[in-house]
């Protein structure tokens, strides 16, 4: 039986509809645009660079990007996107020790007036870890520089090591006990903002222009580091977009603990009963929001029960045993700390796997690198980061150097989370004491972002399976309950949620939208977004066609199908205010979304 949570006041305006033939911004660059009468060239850059700013070679820009041995490098226009000048370099981030964080910028020949810093996943370490024209779907702002933007981007003050992996957390120590200061300071909020004021210096010098317009982008890490500077900085943009936020900084360590159960003998879940686990939650779910598609709208009201698929005289393959059960209960439970409080909540239910939409699912975060290949170890798949799952990476490098300070701390011996899910108050307390200037999901913390009259769009997918959408939906909620409900938030800030989404792209439902574009209507024409159209395109690749289109609705909202009409077109849903967001089944309740929080 689905339960409604207390609603906070929605608002009654009209309904909304919207074609999907606008699903995506017009790439037209201003007519009043500023030509970039510099040259691509490093002194050209230095010269038009403010105090503090390097121009020259980094050793951590995205390898996917063109070297840029000198600092400024010209690269020729591709597909949509046009030429640019990328130049590189390094921002003193703290004059007192001579600390630097390294940064990139790319600046179109013709520029709109705005400004786009992009964030950085994982734990960074890497420039331009998303490329400024990143074809990816999500809510990635793929055509800013068709559209003029000049967009920079920082590696929070350290480089990985390798540079393509983004769990590296070894930059934290300088030896064992001694914990990076000013690298962890850089890494949890400083490198951005002060990049972020570097870049902005420098690309009104290029051009001899006012920026008329800045915006923040950025997803999982990125979403932190937004939500971050909306709290620490709120003024340093006019807008910001935040995808699946990892702002929770000691939830989302604890969330790696998913890879623990899997440790256990006979445990492990092979991609064919997990697909066998999907098609029981969508039969079991999928009509609940009135229409049988494929998607569901709102896992969290799902009511899939783990134990009725265990083995009892079944076909092999066609059943869990009781170590399976067990690792699919603990993924889809709360883990909570000694009081019964939510420290880290249970995964959504929708979506685990899908052969047929490979991506960040919750099997890529702990099962993808496949079983462990010595499961006592103190690195049971070993010691590259390369062969390891992301979510014990992540887990096992957090607490090696976030938390403890200490290389050799054997996280499978002595593991944070036990057999019943608890987590120990000493363990919560470290965390919190090592992270929490990294942080960015305390809504009291918003007040000045709320006073500064600024835009934020959030969005997370229903089926993320590396940052827990159910973390963001509990602190939009907070944060309404703390402002005076759902209407006086959305002045500032609104939620989109995404079904069928992966972290942050990817997945089985339309998950590519102009989550950059709805944000410049808002803040440059007042326009608020009630919804927001998103495309499936053909392998999620936008060059191919449109297999589907359908509203994101403004949470609480949940987007409804009429039962006529082709479910595969966006004209055919509505997003007419209903409180649908807020029902909670068994599978949201196990998770977490009712429960008091740490």
């Amino acid at each position: 039986m689905n339960v409604a949570r207390k609603p906070h006041p929605v608002s009654s305006g009209a309904c909304w509809l919207l074609a999907a033939v606008c699903a995506l911004a017009t790439l037209v660059v201003p007519a009043t645009g500023l030509a970039a009468a510099t040259p691509c060239t490093a002194e050209a850059a230095q010269a038009a660079a403010p105090p503090g700013m390097t121009i020259g070679r980094i050793d951590d820009l995205n390898p996917a990007l063109p070297a840029v041995p000198t600092g400024a490098r010209a690269i020729d226009a591709t597909g949509r996107t046009p030429s640019y000048c990328l130049v590189t370099g390094s921002v003193v981030t703290n004059p007192s020790t001579g600390k630097t964080a390294n940064f990139g910028v790319a600046l179109p020949l013709t520029w709109s007036g705005r400004f786009l810093f992009t964030g950085c996943g994982g734990l960074c370490g890497s420039v331009f870890q998303s490329r400024p024209d990143d074809p990816r779907g999500g809510g990635f702002p793929a055509d800013a520089l068709a559209k003029g933007y000049a967009i920079a981007a920082t590696d929070d003050g350290h480089a990985n090591r390798p540079v393509t992996h983004p769990f590296d957390a070894s930059w934290a120590i300088t030896s064992p006990g001694v914990p990076n200061t000013d690298a962890r300071i850089d890494y949890f909020h400083r490198a951005v903002h002060t990049v972020t004021e570097a870049s902005k210096l420098l690309v009104q010098r290029w051009y001899s222009g006012e920026i008329a317009h800045s915006y923040f982008f950025g997803c999982s890490n990125g979403g932190r580091e937004g939500m971050v500077e909306a709290t620490r900085y709120p003024t340093d943009f006019d807008g910001y977009v935040v995808g699946d936020p990892f702002f929770d900084v000691p939830g989302q360590i604890l969330a790696g603990g998913a890879a623990l159960p899997v440790l256990k003998a006979g445990a492990f879940i092979p991609p064919a009963l997990l697909a066998l686990v999907n098609d029981t939650v969508r039969a079991s779910c999928d009509a609940l929001d009135g229409v049988e598609d494929g998607l569901i709208q709102n896992p969290g009201r799902c009511s899939f029960e783990p134990r009725s698929l265990i083995c009892k005289g079944g076909r092999p393959g066609r059943c869990l045993t009781q170590g399976q059960v067990d690792t699919l209960t603990a993924w889809l439970s709360a883990k909570k700390d000694e009081q019964g409080r939510v420290a880290s909540f249970g995964f959504s239910v929708s979506d685990l796997y899908d052969a047929s939409a490979p991506g960040a699912n919750l099997y890529a975060w702990v099962e993808g690198a496949g079983p462990p290949r010595k499961r006592a170890a103190p690195e049971p798949w070993g010691r590259s980061l390369a062969a390891q799952p992301p979510a014990w990476s992540s887990y096992d490098q957090a607490f090696k150097y976030l938390v403890y300070l200490d290389p050799s701390f054997d996280n499978n011996r002595v593991p944070a989370v036990d057999h019943r899910g608890i987590v120990s108050d000493d363990t919560l307390g470290r965390l919190v004491a090592q992270t929490d200037e990294a942080s960015g999901d305390d809504p009291r913390a918003l007040a000045p972002f709320l006073a500064s009259k600024r835009k934020l769009i959030m969005y997370h997918g229903y089926s993320d399976g590396f940052v827990n959408p159910f973390r963001t939906i509990r602190f939009y909620e907070d944060w309404a309950k703390l402002v005076g409900g759902y209407d006086a938030l959305k002045r500032s800030a609104r939620l989109f949620m995404v079904p069928g989404m992966y972290h942050c792209d990817g997945g089985p439902g339309p998950n590519t939208f102009d989550a950059l574009g709805a944000l410049e209507r808002w803040v440059e024409d007042g326009v608020a977004p009630e919804g927001i159209v998103a495309t499936k395109y053909a392998q999620d690749d936008r060059s191919k066609r449109a297999l589907r289109t359908m509203p994101l609705c403004s949470f609480p909202t949940q987007a409804r199908h009429p039962g006529r009409g082709d479910v595969n077109s966006a004209e055919a849903w509505s997003c007419a205010p209903n409180r649908d967001l807020l029902l909670v089944g068994p599978n949201g309740a196990a998770a977490g979304l009712d429960a008091p929080m740490h």
